[in-house]
């Protein structure tokens, strides 16, 4: 479990440590949902909205959304941390 101290700015503002934004794998601009829960701030990305779609007589999940392509480097990333 990876942990860090923040500090909120006037403004109200918190900023994600990188290591707990790879910790969840999270990008610049990806929308974030934020609760009280028990007395304590909780924030976590939030989940994408998908659909079933049937293409070429196969059923294949499809964001409702656009999203931006993942890169190749993202890609690459993703694998070596399954890999583990």
């Amino acid at each position: 479990m990876v942990t860090a101290l923040v500090t909120m700015d006037r403004a109200g503002r918190i900023v994600v440590p990188k290591a707990l934004r790879d910790e969840l794998a999270v990008e610049p601009g990806q929308p974030m949902r934020a609760r009280v829960r028990d007395g304590r701030l909780e924030i976590e990305p939030q989940e994408l909205a998908v659909e079933l779609v049937e293409r070429d007589g196969l059923l294949v999940i499809s964001p409702i959304e656009a999203v931006a392509p993942l890169s190749r480097e993202a890609v690459r990333e993703l694998i070596e941390q399954l890999r583990k």
